[in-house]
C-alpha cells in the first residue's frame, strides 16, 4: 500500500511537467484558431445603388456580402460556364496556372490552353489564375452598385480563380478595391480590418510582395507573435454570392468544393463619387457587359494617390489644389503650371473629368524632378510591382512605362 500511495504522489507531482497546452492559443493550428471572430462581415440580399454602395461600403473601406445575387440578375457566365461551355467556346485561349492549391509565390506558372487544364484540374494539384481576356469578359456584367457616379473610369481588371477546390491563399492585401463573386464551390475568408496595419506587418511581412510568410496551415506564434491577438472577421460565399473586398483589408481564402470558380472585377479606389452621373435618369442597368468600359492599367492606381489629397467636392479651385498637392509638387509655380495643363477648358477650376483625364505616366515623365521623393517612391513601386504581376498580359504600357523611367 505504502509503494502505490508513493508512485501516485509521484505522478502527480511530475504530472504537469509533461502536460502540454502552454503554447500561445493558436499555436500550431490553421490561421483563425488562435481567438473567435469579432464578428461577421454584414450581408445585403441585393446589390445597393452605387450612391448607398460608395457613402456606407467604399468610402470608409467596409467589406459587405451580398448573399444570392446572381441567382436574381442576368450573370450570363455563371449560368452558362460549364465546363463544356468553356472548353467548346474558350478552349484555344492560352492562361496561366498556378503550380500548388495552397498558394506559394515563389512557385512558378505554367502556361496551357484553357481546354488542357478543364482536362486536368481535377486530378491535378493547380489552380487556374488568369486575367481574363476581352471575349471571356463579355459573360461578365457589371453589378449595379458600380454602373454609376465613376466606378466606370475605375475598372482595371476582371480575373478568374478556378480549381477543384482546396485552395489555400497567403494572408494578404490589395491596393484595389474588388468584388468578387462565386459562379461555384464554396469560399471562406478570413478578413483583418486595414487598421490592425502595423500589427500584421511586424512579423513575416514580405514588402515588396505584400502578403505575409506565416503558414495558414500551421502557425508557429513564437514566430509571429503579433498574430496572437489580432482580431479578425468571418465571411463564407456560396454560388451565387459576390463579396465587396476593400482595398488594404487583409484577408486570406480557403476555397471548396469539386469545383470552384470566382471571378474577380477590380476598380482602383474611387476619389470622388460623381452624383451627377448617377442623376442623368439613365437607370441603374443590371445587363451592362463590362465590355462597354475602357479598363484602365492597373498601375493607375498610382493616379488614385495624387487625387486622395484633394477634397470631395464638384471641382477644385486653385487654392485647394495648391494645398492638397503641398507635398506632391512643393514648388508653387510648378504646381500652377500643372494645374494649367490639367484645366483643359480654362475655367480655373479642375472637374473629376478633367482629373481623371490627363496622362498620368506623361505627367510622372515631365515633371519627375519636380514631383516628391515620397509619390516618386510610391509611383516607381507600383509601377515595379504591376509590371511583375501582370507581365505577359494583353496590356503593354506598364512594362513600357518601367523602361522609360
Amino acid at each position: 500500500m505504502a509503494i502505490r500511495f508513493s508512485l501516485i504522489c509521484f505522478l502527480f507531482v511530475f504530472y504537469p511537467i509533461t502536460v502540454e497546452g502552454d503554447d500561445p492559443p493558436g499555436h500550431g493550428k490553421p490561421f483563425g484558431k488562435h481567438i473567435p471572430p469579432v464578428g461577421e462581415v454584414p450581408v445585403l440580399e441585393d446589390f445597393p445603388h452605387p450612391i448607398e454602395f460608395y457613402k456606407r461600403y467604399v468610402k470608409p473601406m467596409k467589406p459587405v456580402l451580398f448573399r444570392g445575387v446572381l441567382d436574381r440578375i442576368k450573370f450570363p457566365a455563371y449560368t452558362k460556364w460549364t465546363d463544356e461551355y468553356l472548353s467548346k467556346t474558350f478552349g484555344n485561349i492560352m492562361i496561366e496556372v498556378e503550380e500548388g492549391k495552397k498558394e506559394n509565390r515563389d512557385f512558378g506558372m505554367e502556361r496551357m490552353s484553357l481546354k488542357k487544364f478543364l482536362n486536368i484540374y481535377k486530378t491535378k494539384d493547380i489552380y487556374l489564375v488568369n486575367d481574363l481576356p476581352m471575349s471571356m469578359k463579355a459573360d461578365i456584367n457589371l453589378p449595379k452598385c458600380l454602373l454609376c457616379g465613376g466606378f466606370g473610369d475605375t475598372l482595371t481588371k476582371v480575373i478568374a480563380w478556378f480549381s477543384s477546390g482546396g485552395t489555400k491563399s497567403v494572408l494578404h492585401n490589395d491596393e484595389f478595391d474588388n468584388i468578387n463573386c462565386l459562379l461555384d464551390g464554396t469560399k471562406e475568408l478570413i478578413f483583418i480590418n486595414s487598421d490592425q496595419e502595423e500589427a500584421v506587418m511586424k512579423d513575416g511581412w514580405i514588402e515588396e510582395r505584400g502578403y505575409s510568410s506565416m503558414d495558414v496551415d500551421s502557425v508557429d506564434m513564437y514566430k509571429y507573435p503579433a498574430f496572437r491577438n489580432i482580431p479578425w472577421y468571418s465571411a463564407r460565399m456560396e454560388k451565387g454570392d459576390c463579396l465587396f473586398i476593400p482595398n488594404r483589408w487583409f484577408h486570406q481564402v480557403n476555397s471548396f468544393g469539386d469545383r470552384n470558380l470566382a471571378v474577380n472585377i477590380w476598380f482602383y479606389p474611387l476619389s470622388w463619387f460623381n452624383r451627377t452621373d448617377c442623376a442623368k435618369g439613365s437607370g441603374v442597368n443590371e445587363e451592362v457587359s463590362i465590355n462597354k468600359y475602357v479598363l484602365k492599367n492597373i498601375s493607375e492606381y498610382a493616379r488614385t494617390l495624387l487625387l486622395t489629397t484633394l477634397p470631395d467636392a464638384d471641382v477644385i479651385s486653385k487654392e485647394e489644389f495648391d494645398e492638397g498637392w503641398d507635398e506632391i509638387i512643393p514648388n508653387y509655380n510648378v504646381k500652377m503650371e500643372v494645374f494649367n495643363n490639367f484645366d483643359t477648358d480654362q475655367d480655373g477650376l479642375l472637374s473629376w473629368k478633367e482629373l481623371y483625364a490627363f496622362d498620368l505616366h506623361d505627367f510622372v515623365k515631365t515633371y519627375k524632378k519636380n514631383i516628391g521623393n515620397d509619390y516618386m517612391a510610391n509611383y516607381r513601386r507600383i509601377t515595379d510591382e504591376m509590371a511583375e504581376l501582370w507581365a505577359g498580359s494583353e496590356n503593354d504600357e506598364i512594362t513600357n512605362t518601367k523602361e522609360e523611367l
